[in-house]
């Protein structure tokens, strides 16, 4: 039993072993005949530990579509050393999305964007006081989806008026805006 605990404990020391555990980013980027919700929103897209998807999606493709992924490149087992930030912006329509993969130096402010994510929480009561005296046909869809950081998987999806969490992605995509110009480009033909 001593060998094999020592040998699994060398196997995570090293950087070789540990390189083969790292979370696979499958997805890929430039721009694809596809939505986004086919590309980086689709349930396959990977997502570490201790990581963030958002999405704003405008009602009627007014506009296009706006998706960042913030993934710290935890692995699933055992924790894993901490990795930089991974950025992935994404701007995309009903048939074509670009994506481009960023570094947080880069992108510095999606470090802010993460720690003020991580700080969150979802006012599961939002407006249930009256419930019914809004009727909304068409708004824009807000998507969060998270791995805390045990793994557990959690999406909130939001079409409606003035949630609290709407304003943070809201704000975020304003924040984030200078790292989604090279998506924004690639889509727009530039």
């Amino acid at each position: 039993m001593k060998s094999v605990s020592t040998l699994l404990l060398a196997g995570l020391m090293n950087p070789a072993a540990a390189a083969a555990h790292e979370t696979p980013f499958a997805i890929a980027t430039g721009c694809q005949d596809a939505p986004l919700e086919q590309t980086l929103l689709a349930a396959s897209a990977p997502l570490s530990a201790a990581s963030f998807r958002i999405a704003r999606l405008p009602d009627g493709a007014r506009e296009p579509a706006l998706a960042v992924m913030l993934d710290r490149g935890f692995r699933r087992d055992l924790g894993g050393p901490e990795q930089p930030l991974l950025v992935l912006t994404a701007v995309g329509g009903r048939e074509r999305s670009c994506i481009v993969r960023l570094s947080v130096n880069d992108c510095p402010q999606a470090a802010a964007v993460y720690d003020r994510l991580r700080g969150e929480s979802i006012p599961l009561g939002f407006d249930m006081e009256t419930p019914g005296n809004t009727l909304v046909l068409h708004a824009t869809t807000y998507r969060l989806e998270f791995l805390d950081g045990q793994g557990n998987h959690n999406t909130w999806r939001y079409a409606g008026i003035a949630h609290p969490l709407a304003t943070v992605i809201d704000e975020s995509m304003a924040a984030l805006e200078s790292c989604l110009a090279p998506a924004r480009a690639a889509y727009e033909g530039r």
